[in-house]
């Protein structure tokens, strides 16, 4: 049976804890038509990459087999051949081309005959390109989200960018806002980011910090409640 995106935003948004309108990552979900594909959106120290990773795993423990192709900057910044056959070099080239150069080929990769059952998750796949790329790249994913291979069980994008966003949520991709900035997803894309003062940027640090641990004190309160209920050895 498919591990579609739906099922498994449904496990974790069932997880009022972490992510509920008061939890540490406080989400709202908004539906669409693609049962498979999802946009995360909101502002920075949200907690948009560890919604993702959440997704991740919980598909991962639905079925173990299931194959997980991650494309972010966890993955970019590391060394080695799989890297630079995949992004290139940003000493030779543009760091926006080696953007599209990577979704670009995981998209190839996921359509070729014979590929495994997976996830592709996208976390922001437009670093250094304009507006006008930016929209030129959702255009091609929605694309992609609108005839998904069978064996592409899920589309997950991560992104900052409107222009991208826009064309998948008009191809029917569903939507997940998360962090502070809980708009509606048209609102965002029609009237862009809130406001934001040099105070609030340089208290930025200090916000994603107050995020991390407010995620690790609900996961260490969730653990200390288990350790209650377990029986006496």
């Amino acid at each position: 049976m498919p591990i579609t995106t739906r099922a498994v935003l449904e496990d974790v948004l069932g997880d009022e804890e972490l992510f509920g309108s008061s939890g540490a990552c406080p989400t709202l979900f908004e539906d669409g038509r693609l049962d498979r594909v999802l946009v995360i959106s909101g502002e920075n120290a949200g907690g948009k990459s560890f919604t993702c990773k959440a997704l991740m795993q919980y598909a991962m423990d639905r079925d173990p087999s299931l194959k997980m192709q991650f494309i972010g900057m966890a993955r970019r910044t590391q060394g080695g051949m799989h890297r630079v056959g995949l992004w290139g070099d940003d000493t030779y080239d543009s760091t926006g081309r080696n953007s599209v150069k990577a979704v670009l080929k995981s998209i190839e990769w996921a359509s070729l005959p014979g590929a495994k059952r997976e996830w592709l998750v996208l976390d922001e796949p437009d670093i250094g390109l304009g507006e006008g790329y930016a929209a030129a790249l959702g255009t091609r994913l929605a694309q992609f989200a609108a005839a998904l291979p069978d064996t592409v069980e899920g589309l997950v994008v991560v992104s900052h960018s409107r222009s991208l966003v826009l064309p998948l949520l008009e191809a029917g991709a569903m939507s997940l806002r998360v962090g502070d900035d809980l708009r509606p997803v048209a609102e965002w894309v029609r009237d862009g980011d809130l406001e934001r003062s040099l105070e609030d940027l340089v208290g930025l640090k200090d916000r994603s910090r107050g995020r991390s641990k407010a995620i690790q004190h609900a996961i260490n309160e969730r653990k200390a409640r288990k350790l209650d209920k377990a029986p006496a050895p």
